[in-house]
């Protein structure tokens, strides 16, 4: 690697068959590149670019079974779904293959056939299930395999071609398999730590993944004192962490009991108690609390959840898909955006009649604040408004920031002031521009991208240790 690329992001990576050669990934924000090198006697020979990929793109690259074609995935922009590609390193040219509809970050989940030339590929469809199609390289023919409607992802072949592999529901502390028809699920390894995608052992019988812990606190930084305080500081996750209207209670969501389930605790972080009570495999996304501080709004994987603080529950009644920005205009009305004809669009959910209505389709997204002045909107060409009557927002926007981030805006404003965060070497960099400083500050640094505000500071999270070991399944004789 040259001494330009010092500082690049590099793999994931991939061997040949014969094992004398590698195939990697190098890639900075301002380019994107595969290289090869061979391997000979414990030395790697030099490296061979093989392909430009557009930058912003992490592809994942591998050999197929005949070390000329490789397979790879890359997206056209940042925020362009994964596509996937075979490449042929004798003509040097590229091929996209027939593949499912491209939802959320596209086909970036594939694995090769342990003997024929298909792939396995794992993406979600607009409902958000998980879905498992096999793709023959030779015919292009596209074959859904089975569907899962859990939060569950990256499967594999197991050895014989003819089961499916993959972690458990989260939080994955199981290894499972099914067969072609999602049926006949079996476990093949159970533990107690946290489970990343498995790969096939060279062995042809076991697996390997790695496996750790994860220990994410809630901090808060408080804006008069420049100090820093735990919020929450258990031995495992502690995240989501959301503010009261009030600003009495702090809500977020805590593996303690082993689940996810949504905790509270004063505002200075003591009287820690557990509000829910489902010990199943449900993920959160996004928390809101209701203006009043009576109700909480979870959204999950394709659904939103409506909870009071005695722990009565129900799912709001609306199709199953992608949802983002969900935010309280009051105790009544939670707004939230889904695609409709191909662009983000703000929905009204009446908590007590449980209907729907639509808004003006001039708007992508909706961020309501306790002070209406405060308010966010973002319009279908991106461009930024404030208030209650949508004003366009007096902002210098840095080229960096991007107003959401996922399910939820990234972007926050507290009076005169702004604030956002932006990654930065492994960490979310939390800037902010206000009355006194007109150009972007540093102020505190993350490990997570989500933050919340109150009058006196911002709640935010560091993750205290991040553990992980690679592991081997044994097969029993």
């Amino acid at each position: 690697m040259s001494e330009a690329e010092a500082d690049a992001w590099v793999g994931p990576a991939s061997w040949s068959t014969a094992g004398d050669k590698i195939v990697y990934l190098v890639a900075t924000k301002d380019y994107c590149r595969y290289y090869i090198q061979s391997f000979d006697a414990m030395t790697l020979g030099e490296p061979q670019l093989i392909h430009n990929c557009p930058p912003g793109s992490y592809g994942k690259i591998t050999f197929s079974h005949t070390d000329d074609v490789l397979i790879f995935t890359e997206r056209s922009a940042n925020s362009s779904p994964y596509e996937l590609f075979v490449f042929d390193l004798s003509t040097g040219q590229k091929r996209r293959l027939n593949q499912p509809p491209l939802v959320l970050a596209g086909n970036v989940s594939f694995d090769l056939h342990p003997t024929q030339s298909k792939l396995l590929v794992s993406s979600v469809d607009e409902q958000m299930w998980e879905r498992f199609y096999s793709v023959d390289l030779d015919t292009d023919e596209l074959q859904l395999l089975f569907k899962l409607d859990s939060y569950i992802c990256c499967g594999i072949w197991d050895h014989s071609g003819k089961r499916v592999v993959l972690m458990g529901e989260h939080p994955a502390v199981q290894l499972i398999s099914y067969d072609l028809q999602g049926k006949s699920r079996q476990v093949l390894y159970a533990g107690s730590q946290q489970l990343y995608p498995p790969e096939r052992h060279p062995n042809g019988r076991d697996y390997v993944f790695p496996a750790g812990r994860n220990n994410l606190d809630v901090n808060f930084y408080s804006f008069t004192s420049f100090t820093t305080n735990h919020i929450a500081n258990t031995s495992v996750d502690d995240r989501l962490a959301i503010i009261s209207p009030q600003e009495d209670k702090v809500a977020y969501v805590g593996l303690a009991s082993g689940t996810e389930e949504i905790w509270l605790a004063d505002s200075d972080g003591k009287n820690q108690h557990k509000l829910t009570h489902f010990n199943d495999q449900r993920h959160y996304l996004d928390l809101k609390w209701s203006p009043n501080g009576k109700m909480l709004a979870a959204l999950m994987l394709n659904e939103i959840h409506l909870l009071d603080l005695t722990n009565n529950s129900r799912v709001l009644r609306i199709p199953q898909t992608e949802i983002r920005a969900i935010s309280f205009k009051d105790n009544q009305n939670l707004f939230y955006s889904v695609k409709q004809d191909g662009q983000w669009t703000v929905k009204q959910y009446n908590i007590t009649t449980d209907e729907v209505s639509g808004t003006d389709s001039k708007w992508q997204f909706v961020r309501f604040a306790a002070d209406a002045d405060d308010t966010l909107w973002l319009d279908q060409q991106n461009n930024l408004y404030t208030g209650a009557t949508a004003q366009p927002a007096e902002l210098p926007q840095p080229d960096s920031l991007n107003i959401m981030a996922g399910r939820h805006f990234n972007l926050r404003k507290l009076g005169a002031n702004w604030y956002w965060q932006l990654w930065d070497n492994d960490q979310y960099q939390l800037y902010s521009i206000t009355a006194e400083h007109q150009q972007p500050q540093p102020l505190l640094r993350s490990d997570s991208p989500h933050f919340d505000l109150s009058e006196t500071g911002i709640f935010y999270h560091v993750a205290e240790q991040r553990n992980t070991d690679i592991f081997q399944t044994v097969a029993l004789k």
